[in-house]
């Protein structure tokens, strides 16, 4: 989160942000309506046909403030977004497996890349006019609609770290199991299982948008 962060602070042109998931707290908040209420041009794009739709409820509970706050939000009416990706002033980027929810940012191993005046920034930008040109911007009507949805949505964000994706219809948690050739040994296993978590935390990769 930090470095999501830090990239929303530094950011003087625009920042370009896509995303499956729209559950955040406070923090991550108030520095996308910072960046808006200094000029920036802070656009969100997240699914207009969601895959769960709690995490959808939750998502779309965040747009009022926002766009209040100067944020712009685009739903991809094409299908479901699941790319995850910041776009900021042609300098920086990210792609990866982050989710703007708690869970990536705390709980889970995710897998980012981070690129500095890349030429694959440019790929970024472009495929995000194309995805802005199908999507439709939210206004705060949009966003007022369902009253009483709405208010099930506020009392849901209570809850909200419990319904982050992996709890909000991915079914159940699976888990690893760590293998060691030759006698087994306790301390040599717990050794191995260590190596592998922090291989795991380096990892990246890239995941992009389906239809």
């Amino acid at each position: 989160e930090d470095v999501y962060i830090n990239i929303i602070n530094a950011a003087r042109d625009y920042l370009w942000i896509m995303t499956p998931y729209l559950i955040i707290d406070y923090r991550m908040r108030e520095a996308l309506i910072l960046a808006a209420e200094r000029g920036v041009d802070v656009r969100l794009v997240t699914p207009h046909i969601p895959d769960k739709k709690i995490a959808f409820a939750l998502t779309r509970s965040n747009y009022l403030a926002l766009i209040r706050g100067g944020v712009k939000i685009y739903e991809y009416t094409p299908g479901f977004v699941h790319a995850k990706g910041f776009l900021a002033d042609d300098k920086v980027g990210v792609v990866g497996t982050v989710n703007l929810d708690y869970r990536s940012f705390i709980h889970h191993y995710e897998n980012a890349v981070l690129m500095y005046r890349t030429k694959s920034l440019a790929a970024m930008r472009e495929d995000f006019e194309k995805t802005f040109a199908v999507s439709r911007r939210q206004t705060p009507e949009d966003a007022k609609k369902n009253v009483v949805w709405r208010w099930v949505c506020e009392i849901a964000k209570l809850f909200a770290p419990l319904f982050s994706p992996p709890l909000a219809g991915r079914g159940k948690k699976k888990t690893r199991k760590t293998e060691t050739r030759g006698p087994q040994n306790p301390a040599r296993a717990n050794v191995i299982a260590r190596k592998g978590a922090r291989r795991r935390g380096q990892e990246c990769g890239f995941r992009g948008r389906a239809p």
